[in-house]
């Protein structure tokens, strides 16, 4: 980008002329940014404009060619006939190699956690607190499971 002109100084009654060269050796569509540092002298503080550039490198004989030759009339909108016969597949094998005996056991949420929880205490007092006697101190393969049975249990007691 080439600043027209000697001028450095920017006033509003004279306009500033920027030329700007997109150089590209291939055909397509770019994109790009201008970044304007402007300094107030008075103010001493710095501001920044930024515009954005887009250019088209091709050839224009072969643009005009590819234009469209009649105006673009879209389809008919038309309404979808509702499914007469719906067939029954057969199940993948999937679904039935594992089969469930019956139903897991229930979790009840410890006493201690529960009368944490139950106390007329802020969320924002009882989150570290919950944190800090409830939840391990790291998250890893040895504590992941501690870790989230906590947090399921006091989004249950939430939700309750």
């Amino acid at each position: 980008m080439v600043l027209q002109g000697s001028e450095r100084k920017i006033v509003i009654t004279k306009p500033l002329c920027f030329t700007v060269e997109l150089t590209e050796r291939y055909i397509g569509r770019y994109e790009d940014r201008a970044e304007f540092l402007f300094e107030d002298t008075q103010l001493k503080t710095q501001f920044l404009i930024t515009r954005s550039l887009r250019g088209i490198v091709g050839n224009s004989a072969e643009h005009q060619a590819l234009a469209p030759t009649t105006p673009y009339v879209p389809r008919e909108r038309t309404t979808r006939k509702p499914i007469q016969d719906v067939v029954e597949g057969v199940r993948p094998p999937a679904l039935k190699s594992m089969p469930y005996v019956g139903k897991l056991p229930m979790s009840t949420i410890p006493s201690n956690l529960s009368s944490i929880l139950s106390s007329s205490r802020v969320a924002a007092k009882l989150a570290p607190m919950v944190k800090m006697r409830f939840m391990p101190s790291t998250l890893n393969v040895d504590t992941y499971s501690r870790w989230f049975k906590q947090l399921l249990w006091t989004e249950e007691y939430q939700a309750e």
